[in-house]
């Protein structure tokens, strides 16, 4: 029987490259950050950003005009499929960009991709998780120079801007390197999704609190407070792969991709994650693969440790869908057989706002996380809101931890009001049902 051609064999490696990828995050485990199902849940509800849902991130994906919808982001088999296409969506259109670049071997540069993306916490759905789709897009159809796609390509420049502004610089250069043109229909597509927004925010009045938020917040709480430094291992792993290229850069004489990749790195500031990375590795292999020739002897070696790998870190590590466990079902199952009164959930998994179908108090939602409880103007608002709602159940969870540490120890004005005004009444797993007290 004769071998198979060139072209079958690059169809199978790259159809068993992102399958590969898929079924890892389907056997090993997910996690659907519950801001996508909270979020949206709300804004169905009445509620608005940042006035409403007090979140510091900006109006793109998260809420607003551009955000996703709620029947999209319901957890976990929309949301689940959603996070699924958007990983095969990177994988495909990365490919499809090193094709239209003439890269040789570019389904080897997809095998390294998939195990370089999974590694670095690729199976979080996270803001990161949709830039790289859209810089994936952006790079296939850098070469065109039709209107619409030019339109097109401004417009997935200013959304990724839009949702991440500290890679604003590194879009710049990333700009320079892909030789785009800056003509009026590359701006207007770069300002459409920032037109929109602003739009959006004026109409609801929303700009005093937009900015409040963004940037006073995030200048004075977000960052002393939400630090978070890497690992020694995260350290190691982050070295080893992005010193090399970055040096190579510069023997190479490539100075727009050292300066794509170097300032693409940002978005690990101030809270070092994983999952950040995720652009920078894309633009560090779109930029690496036109330097170096990958032999096509090593395909078969490449998916075979893709395979291996998979199934290793599978084996150590199975999470399910981590935010939806089982004790957080069972407390929704719950709480949905008792009137459906409004409900504040203090330092446990906030997607028992939607799955049991409550709303917090007074039109009022903040995150239980340290940074937020920090700033007295935040948590004033949260307590008055308690305050005004006799009814209100509240659900704590006093185990709870972040980064390393219970986040009980960090619950200021809210803490003390619900320990003064509130006392428990039952107790599911790890969760406190507590009741107001009538004084």
């Amino acid at each position: 029987m004769s071998s198979p051609p060139p072209k079958s064999i690059r169809k199978l490696a790259v159809l068993f490259a992102v399958v590969a990828h898929l079924a890892a995050i389907i056997a090993g485990g997910y996690f659907l950050s519950p801001e996508f199902t909270v979020y949206p849940f709300l804004a169905s509800r009445g509620f608005l950003p940042y006035v409403n849902i007090i979140d510091q991130h900006f109006p793109a994906l998260l809420f607003g005009p551009i955000s996703l919808p709620s029947f999209l982001t319901t957890n976990p088999q929309p949301l689940l499929v959603l996070f699924l296409l958007i990983t095969a969506g990177s994988d495909l259109f990365f490919f499809f960009s090193l094709l239209r670049r003439r890269v040789a071997s570019a389904e080897l540069w997809l095998i390294i991709w998939v195990v370089a993306s999974y590694w670095f916490s690729g199976n979080s759905l996270w803001l990161e998780t949709f830039i790289s789709l859209l810089l994936a897009i952006a790079l296939f159809i850098s070469q065109s120079q039709r209107p619409l796609v030019t339109f097109a390509s401004g417009c997935l420049f200013g959304l990724i801007a839009l949702t991440k502004p500290t890679l604003f610089p590194a879009l710049v250069f990333l700009f320079l390197y892909l030789e785009l043109t800056p003509g009026p229909v590359f701006l207007a597509g770069l300002l459409s999704p920032v037109f929109v927004t602003g739009l959006y925010l004026l109409k609801f009045d929303l700009l005093p609190s937009f900015l409040y938020l963004t940037l006073d917040f995030n200048r004075r709480f977000y960052v002393s407070f939400a630090a978070k430094a890497p690992t020694l291992r995260q350290l190691v792993e982050t070295s080893l792969f992005f010193i090399p290229s970055l040096l190579l850069f510069i023997k190479k004489k490539q100075p727009l991709s050292f300066a794509t990749i170097l300032l693409s790195l940002i978005l690990v500031y101030p809270r070092f994650e994983s999952v950040h990375l995720q652009p920078a590795l894309l633009l560090t292999l779109f930029c690496l693969a036109p330097m170096i020739v990958l032999k096509k002897r090593l395909l078969l070696p490449a998916a075979a440790l893709v395979l291996a790998f998979a199934i290793a870190k599978n084996y150590r590590h199975h999470y399910g869908n981590f935010y939806l466990d089982a004790e957080t079902v069972k407390l929704a199952g719950y709480l949905k057989t008792k009137p459906e009164i409004s409900l504040y959930v203090f330092g446990g998994n906030d997607l028992l706002y939607p799955l049991s179908n409550r709303i917090p108090p007074g039109f009022t939602y903040l995150p239980s996380l340290p940074w937020y409880w920090q700033d007295d103007v935040l948590s004033q608002k949260m307590v008055t809101a308690l305050a005004d709602s006799f009814t209100t159940e509240v659900i704590v969870k006093s185990s709870a931890f972040l980064d390393g540490a219970n986040i009980q120890a960090s619950a200021g004005l809210i803490g003390e009001f619900i320990k003064d005004n509130y006392q428990p009444i039952e107790t599911i797993g790890s969760y406190q049902i507590y009741q107001r007290v009538l004084k």
